[in-house]
């Protein structure tokens, strides 16, 4: 992911527009972060970034195409760790998913713009963006690379590894959803609880798929 302090800032706190794209998606991680990804606007962006309405027509021809951005440099930041987890996890079956869950769970809580975006309903229209798209299958492939490698392992039970994967990701997603959506607090959870809660959820999840 590109780091912030690679764009300089003016003393008007307005960034310096040496390289605007990436001031624009400084600025919309911070506005989604904010205020959510209904509210945003490419004219609300260009304000944070400090640049005319115009601005950022030079790089994404429309609302869409920045957020679209965003997500897919929260699945280059993303799809390197899980790789490297199922090189740690090598002949390790179990062990390989459960890195992987704990990987994403780590991922969504620390960088909530980029995971709303990656795995919301806001990029319905997956075709029009292409590596988007590529990026997400790459992601969920390595899932479900995961899970066929411990159904030959004889680590867990048969079955169609596709569906056992959606399983396995729905779990997972839901829960870090639940802790970014405020539900964790609401019903009691601190910040720390919620997180281990999190956490546990692929093991519970691995311990029912597991064969004895």
């Amino acid at each position: 992911m590109s780091d912030p302090s690679e764009v300089t800032k003016k003393k008007s706190g307005q960034y310096h527009h040496g390289d605007l794209r990436t001031a624009l998606l400084r600025a919309t991680v911070e506005l989604v972060r904010e205020s959510g990804v209904e509210a945003f606007t490419l004219r609300e962006a260009a304000k944070r970034a400090g640049v005319s309405s115009a601005a950022p027509y030079r790089h994404f021809p429309d609302r869409a195409a920045l957020l679209a951005a965003v997500a897919e440099e929260g699945f280059d930041v993303l799809i390197p760790q899980l790789r490297e987890k199922l090189e740690e996890k090598a002949g390790n079956d179990l062990g390989a998913i459960a890195a992987l869950g704990m990987t994403f769970v780590e991922f969504g809580s620390s960088h909530p713009s980029h995971f709303r975006l990656m795995y919301g309903p806001h990029l319905p229209e997956r075709a029009a963006h292409p590596r988007l798209d590529a990026l997400d299958q790459e992601g969920f492939g390595m899932l479900v690379q995961a899970i066929s490698r411990a159904q030959a392992g004889g680590a867990i039970q048969g079955g169609d590894t596709r569906e056992i994967a959606v399983v396995a990701f729905a779990l997972v997603y839901g829960a870090v959803s639940l802790y970014l959506d405020g539900e964790m607090d609401r019903i009691g959870f601190s910040k720390d609880e919620a997180r281990r809660a999190i956490d546990s959820a692929s093991l519970y999840m691995l311990q029912g798929l597991a064969n004895r």
